[in-house]
């Protein structure tokens, strides 16, 4: 079994596959500062069966927070007996990064876009609903393009609680209504169908640079926790897959061990 860890800014998560599918999973808040012992213990504690068992015979990590990586590994390798592997500059992924900077792209992103290519096709857009949204385009040779970032729906509502005085956080619960009639049913519908709209918007006009004459080959995968808030209200067929980076960290994983 392989141990995948995907941290991100507001979570880490944690899921141990046997084979393409995960057997099971947890996550906790992203937290700088946490030692490596709490990891340990997270890990031991919700993965116990399997460590005892010795079923854990490696571990892959892809991470967009510098700051808990290291002490990450350390936990995980303290676990599974040996350093994980991290996806990151000089992993092998079977495709061109198309930017000025490829090593400017997250690791969440490469994973995200292996897995979708590889279980999906191309060419394809790949949406993240998390602390951010990025909506990442893959042409037609399943190279990366480039990725449009935009706020998540988290922040935007915390942007909003911030900076306006009268206007108290709200909980993240789609409404019936478009036009709200007191202030917690006006912000969640212009948190929500804004982002809604915007995704619309930014899908329409990738897909028409990316799929030329033939729009309607162009895949839409999304993952992230606010995929099933915003999807189900887009306007297009999107596919929605909640283990895509997991899925993609097994992958990039397996394709680098057998360069080794």
């Amino acid at each position: 079994m392989v141990l995948s860890v995907d941290v991100g800014n507001s979570f880490i998560k944690f899921a141990l596959f046997d084979g393409d599918e995960p057997a099971a999973r947890f996550s906790v808040s992203t937290v700088s500062g946490r030692s490596i012992d709490e990891y340990v213990l997270f890990i031991k504690n919700f993965f116990e069966k399997f460590i005892e068992d010795g079923q854990i015979e490696a571990s892959v990590l892809s991470s967009v927070v510098p700051s808990v990586t290291d002490a990450i590994s350390s936990a995980v390798e303290s676990v599974v007996g040996k350093r994980p592997f991290v996806i990151g500059r000089g992993t092998h992924t079977g495709f061109k990064i198309k930017i000025y900077d490829p090593s400017e792209l997250g690791a969440d992103i490469v994973s995200n876009v292996a897995a979708a290519s590889a279980a999906y096709g191309y060419p394809c857009v790949v949406i993240d609903l998390g602390t951010a949204t990025t909506l990442t385009a893959v042409d037609k040779n399943g190279d990366v393009m480039g990725t449009v970032i935009h706020p998540g729906l988290k922040v935007c509502l915390s942007s909003l609680a911030e900076t306006a005085a009268k206007l108290n956080e709200v909980e993240m619960v789609p409404g019936r209504k478009l036009i709200g009639q007191n202030s917690s049913e006006s912000i969640i519908s212009g948190v929500i169908n804004g982002h809604v709209c915007m995704i619309n918007g930014l899908l329409d006009r990738i897909i028409s640079e990316i799929g030329g004459d033939n729009p309607e080959c162009v895949k839409v995968v999304a993952t992230g926790e606010n995929a099933d808030i915003i999807i189900p209200l887009c306007k297009m067929d999107v596919i929605i897959d909640k283990d895509l980076t997991h899925k993609g960290n097994i992958l990039l994983y397996r394709l680098n061990a057998k360069r080794n």
